[in-house]
């Protein structure tokens, strides 16, 4: 039997972080940091997505709340090829290889949560 697939890569130290999640291809993990002050602004991003392969930091984001019923607040397709998220008012969708700045809004007044279907 062999472990490799599951060998440890290198480390990512993000103080805070209590929530953590793969991508189903493994390609990425999210990382979710509790905010720092009672008063966190958009600067403070606390959200990454790394991409796992090489440690490298592919997006990082500002989110207000955690709430585990919306985790993960990025939702991947099976192949990593398209990635969503929900914010006010809108959903973001996202092909992860041409960065995550590119994306496509869709705006849906009132959207609470949105999830990827296989």
């Amino acid at each position: 039997a062999t472990c490799e697939p599951y060998a440890l890569r290198g480390s990512i130290v993000k103080n805070g972080a209590s929530a953590l999640y793969f991508s189903p291809s493994s390609t990425y993990l999210a990382v979710y940091q509790k905010q720092t002050s009672s008063g966190a602004t958009k600067d403070e991003k606390n959200l990454t997505i790394w991409n796992v392969s090489d440690l490298s930091m592919a997006h990082e984001v500002f989110q207000r709340q955690f709430l585990k019923a919306e985790w993960p607040y990025f939702q991947f397709s099976d192949d990593d090829a398209v990635c969503i998220r929900c914010v006010t008012n809108e959903i973001q969708i996202i092909r992860p290889a041409q960065g995550f700045d590119k994306l496509t809004r869709l705006r849906v007044p009132s959207v609470a949560v949105a999830k990827i279907s296989p």
